[in-house]
This record gives C-alpha cells, structure tokens and sequence, in this order.
C-alpha cells in the first residue's frame, strides 16, 4: 500500500486517512478572525501550524523602512506556520486577515505528542510539511528571481 497517496485537498492532511484526520482534530482549536487581524508578524516565534479553512490571509513582509511587501494571499486549505514547525526558525513573513477567516490552529507541543505516538501519522504529515516547504522555497526563489531580473 502506497502511504502518499493523495486523499484530500487540505495540504497538511493530504495523505491522512479518515481515523488520522479525526485523530488531528481533536487536538485543533478552531479560531475565527475579522479582516484586519494579524495572526503572526514576521521574526515572531510560531511553532504552531495554522490551517485555513475559510478565507483569505494576506502575506507580507517588510523592510527596514516599513515598506510592506505583498508576497501573496492564502487560500482555504493552504498551511501558515509549517516552514516555522520543521526549521524552527522565527516567521519569514508576516500574516494578516483580508476576510473573515476560519483557522485550525494545531500547537505544537500537542501535535509533537499525537505524531510520537503513532509512526504513520508522523512520516505522513512529515511528508506533506516537506511538501510544502518545497512548493515556498520554488516559489520564493522565483519571486527573488523575477526581482533581480527587473
């Protein structure tokens, strides 16, 4: 049985049986924002793993003048946070509300303790953050790119 197969449209838990979804949720908290909120700022330190569910999140960053960079907007289904979750680094980007928005925010020492117990879960949801780690990096290093290029 192949473990990557793809059953679902929410990046996180793309790979994820019905028992192992159930098995995240329970541990999720459902948050909902009026446009406007800031859900993370860059260089904050996030470990948790946001997943949207209704709405959209503007990307941002800024430079050192307070410039703001538009780097995008999330979609329904897409991740904020796991590049933070798997590198352990400080948010590369800031996040904000541009509708009203419905998360689940899984934490990140609960999710640490879910994936410990069970081996499936963890290589299934290791792979999907790769993922999407890997989509991010492409994407940025073309944005840089075309930048550089102008």
């Amino acid at each position: 049985m192949n473990l990557f197969t793809r059953q679902r449209d929410n990046d996180l838990m793309k790979y994820l049986s019905n028992d192992e979804v159930s098995l995240c949720l329970e541990i999720a908290q459902e948050v909902n924002l009026p446009p406007g909120t800031m859900i993370f700022n860059s260089g904050d330190r996030i470990r948790d793993i946001y997943v949207i569910r209704s709405g959209t999140v503007k990307l941002f960053e800024k430079t050192t003048d307070e410039k703001r960079i538009d780097l995008g907007i999330a979609y329904p289904n897409e991740m904020l946070g796991a590049e933070n979750y798997i590198l352990h680094v400080s948010a590369m980007y800031s996040a904000i509300t541009d509708t009203h928005v419905t998360l689940s925010r899984i934490p990140h020492k609960e999710f640490r303790k879910l994936l410990k117990k069970n081996l499936a879960l963890h290589v299934k949801i290791q792979a999907a953050l790769n993922d999407t780690l890997a989509e991010k990096t492409i994407r940025i290093t073309q944005m840089i790119t075309k930048d550089n290029r102008s």
